[in-house]
């Protein structure tokens, strides 16, 4: 039976947000394709947020599944891209545990200072110990693509670590089977953005630029082999989203051009307040918005 074109279109959005395992990218376009074909064949547009921008260009750009690109989507949409690393925050999480999913709001609620005095909870300890080895919390180590290489990341009280020197810190923490990985992944993102825009992709970025986002963290004691730490007791923030730093975030003008950044300034928006904020969520729409009209155009042009 055949679908009845719909005068007013409908945006088909798929929303992309981990790591793929074995198999994930034929199961990913199998599921857009399907929900092409229910909308009457109107491409789609695809909205990432975070890791899942990586996700969605490696999808894009499998070489086998041009033919599927070409028919089925229309347009990419990355929201708060970790395509060069994400901030000192990374670090945070992996040496204490720490996990912040909401950082404008966290950072209002209580200071390091405060935080720092706070035993090390059984979730953290865990957290801890979950990431060492783990290849996506790597995926998010900050990198010299888009920080300064010399920009301190970690002091402690017998040295300090660099972004050039994260290998280093890894070794000292004792997770040996991330020092095995980083050089790997790291070039997997740099492939990413080497490649530039996708031929026939529409892209536009959209993430927060006024949330204080860290860059340096002050732990009072040294770096503890296979141990958390008790949080830092200071942090040097700059601008980003709280999770993301801004040159990090700026690096999309690799793969969209720089007129189809959109940075959201409200102090509200953080790494995931495009989803759950007003400010946000009105950039985000304004975004699917120029799709949408866009795909009006097309239909009234196929229409006799």
């Amino acid at each position: 039976m055949c679908c009845r074109r719909p005068t007013a279109p409908l945006l088909c959005c798929a929303v992309l947000c981990c790591h793929p395992q074995i198999g994930e990218f034929d199961r990913m376009a199998d599921r857009i394709a399907a929900a092409v074909k229910q909308n009457c064949g109107q491409k789609a547009i695809i909205v990432s947020h975070s890791l899942g921008v990586g996700v969605a260009l490696s999808l894009l750009r499998q070489p086998r599944l041009q033919q599927w690109r070409s028919k089925n989507v229309q347009g990419l949409v990355q929201v708060g891209g970790a395509l060069g690393g994400a901030s000192a925050s990374t670090w945070e999480t992996k040496l204490s545990g720490v996990m912040t999913a909401y950082p404008a709001l966290t950072n209002m609620l209580a200071s390091p200072q405060v935080l720092s005095q706070l035993p090390t909870s059984v979730l953290e300890a865990a957290v801890h110990k979950f990431t060492l080895g783990l290849p996506s919390a790597l995926m998010l180590l900050p990198t010299a693509m888009a920080e300064d290489p010399g920009q301190v990341l970690v002091r402690t009280p017998s040295r300090s670590y660099t972004v050039a020197q994260q290998k280093e810190l890894l070794r000292d923490m004792g997770d040996e089977q991330s020092v095995q990985l980083i050089d790997g992944i790291v070039a997997q993102s740099r492939a990413l953005l080497a490649a530039g825009p996708i031929p026939g992709v529409e892209t536009y970025c959209v993430y927060g630029i006024n949330v204080p986002t860290p860059q340096t963290l002050l732990y009072a004691a040294d770096i503890g082999n296979r141990q958390p730490m008790q949080r830092p007791y200071d942090i040097v923030t700059g601008p980003g989203d709280g999770s993301i730093s801004l040159k990090a975030l700026r690096l999309c003008s690799l793969i969209a051009p720089k007129e189809h950044l959109v940075e959201v300034a409200d102090p509200a928006v953080d790494h995931a307040g495009v989803f759950n904020q007003d400010a946000g969520l009105a950039a985000l729409m304004g975004v699917l918005e120029k799709f949408k009209v866009k795909a009006s155009g097309n239909i009234q042009q196929q229409q006799p």
